[in-house]
């Protein structure tokens, strides 16, 4: 079940986040962003949700709202439930969250290392937009489009 994050999930993400992003800290030479962020300030300034099943939370997602649109700032599964759907069921939330809030647009962006997850947004229509060197690392910015409110609510097929 995907919900809203709670103060009390700040534990459970930062553990996430450490086991889903340590494969790349020997690639990068230091901890990816993810490792290192403030989940409370998140949770208490953005729109960050989990997925939670049989009592765990094993994914997250944090959409970050600016002047300049929506993005996708952070998502992250648990290695474990990995490849089980629960990534993409939260990058569907994220979607209808930006259309709730009037966005036509979903940005996201990646390091260039990380290959897997660049295959894993085109899956699923991102298109990059622009690859460029921004606060030590090699970052490749992606951008979906996405449909209307209307089409938002009619896609409720979360697992």
């Amino acid at each position: 079940m995907i919900q809203q994050a709670k103060p009390h999930d700040v534990g459970d993400i930062k553990r996430i986040a450490q086991a889903a992003y340590h494969a790349y800290v020997v690639r990068l030479g230091k901890p990816p962003a993810p490792m290192v962020a403030d989940f409370a300030v998140h949770i208490d300034r953005d729109w960050v949700i989990v997925f939670e099943q049989d009592g765990h939370v094993r994914g997250y997602a944090i959409l970050v709202t600016s002047g300049q649109g929506v993005l996708l700032d952070n998502i992250a599964v648990d290695p474990a439930s990995q490849r089980s759907g629960i990534g993409d069921a939260l990058v569907r939330a994220v979607e209808r969250r930006a259309i709730e809030l009037g966005h036509e647009a979903l940005d996201l962006y990646t390091n260039v290392v990380m290959a897997d997850n660049i295959r894993w947004y085109q899956k699923l229509g991102f298109s990059e937009t622009k690859r460029i060197e921004e606060a030590g690392f090699r970052r490749v910015y992606m951008r979906k489009m996405l449909g209307t409110k209307d089409e938002a609510r009619s896609d409720r097929s979360d697992p």
